[in-house]
């Protein structure tokens, strides 16, 4: 598993506005696309995709409104057993970034509680 973390330029929202998933790009190893308004949706995707596949990885690409990229490849199953859902994946990449900034790391910093990611 990999990711890389996009920060937006300076894009500007309202301070309890939630910043929304613009799209999610998502692609298999052979070669299949799906462009994606919601997770709910990528995840019908994945799991078609896991019912056909053997679970190598698949790449993702999550864009928010305020610009801010997540990116990535993950196993999202393995054995035929769903490993989790991308809203979680991508909260938890999220949320190692923010650690990292907090401890000293230089990443950008997401403030989590602004992105509408579903629990």
């Amino acid at each position: 598993m990999h990711a890389c973390l996009h920060p937006p330029d300076g894009a500007d929202f309202a301070a309890d506005e939630p910043i929304e998933v613009a799209r999610i790009r998502l692609w298999n190893p052979s070669s299949a696309t799906a462009l994606l308004g919601e997770f709910y949706s990528a995840d019908r995707v994945l799991a078609r995709w896991g019912s056909l596949h053997d679970g190598r990885p698949v790449g993702f690409e999550v864009t928010f409104h305020d610009g801010y990229v997540v990116s990535g490849s993950h196993a999202f199953f393995r054995k035929g057993k769903r490993r989790c859902l991308l809203a979680t994946h991508v909260r938890r990449l999220l949320e190692r970034a923010a650690s990292q900034a907090d401890a000293g790391i230089p990443v950008p910093r997401p403030d989590l509680s602004r992105y509408a990611i579903p629990a």
